[in-house]
This record gives structure tokens, sequence and C-alpha cells, in this order.
């Protein structure tokens, strides 16, 4: 959660983090309303900031939903890091 410090803007509804043990891969799951040029710098940022965490000892992959992080995303089911007030989300205006 540290590397996404500063990080994390209005757009930004959800983050998750699924870890494999047997692959050695981290992957960081986004829900967002709305997906920017800008948030794929910031994509760059956390997983630049979490590999020197961990020292390179991990594959860092992303996947970028676009969508609320209700039961369609896939990043549900791993263990939640960041959840945006649910509240706030019926005033989003996401598109199917």
């Amino acid at each position: 959660m540290q590397a996404c410090i500063g990080l994390i803007t209005e757009n930004v509804l959800a983050i998750a983090v699924q870890v494999d043990s047997k692959t050695d891969a981290i992957t960081l799951h986004f829900s967002l309303s709305s997906q920017s040029s800008d948030f794929e710098e910031d994509v760059d940022d956390i997983k630049f900031k979490l590999d020197q965490f961990l020292q390179g000892k991990f594959q860092i992959d992303v996947q970028i939903y676009e969508g609320l992080p209700d039961e369609n995303w896939v990043g549900r089911s791993w263990r939640l890091i960041y959840l945006r007030n649910p509240r706030l989300w019926a005033s989003e205006r996401l598109e199917d």
C-alpha cells in the first residue's frame, strides 16, 4: 500500500492484490471509473516502488478494469488494499 501513497486518484475505485507463490508473481488489480494516460504513469510508478520494496523477488503484473468493483471485477476475489467509499460510487458515470 505504501507504493500507492499519493498516487491514488479520484478515478481509482479499488485496488486488490493477488499473490501466486508458485510463480513468484504479484498481480495488482485496479478498478477504475475511467482510465487516463496519467494513470498509466502512476501504475508504472507503483510497480517501480513495489519492485524496489520487494527487492526484485517477484514479477509484478497489473490488471486494469474500467467499472465498479462489484462481483464482476476479478479483483474482488483477492485481498483488497483500497476501497473507495461505496456511497461515492453512485456519483460515478460508468458506461457499460
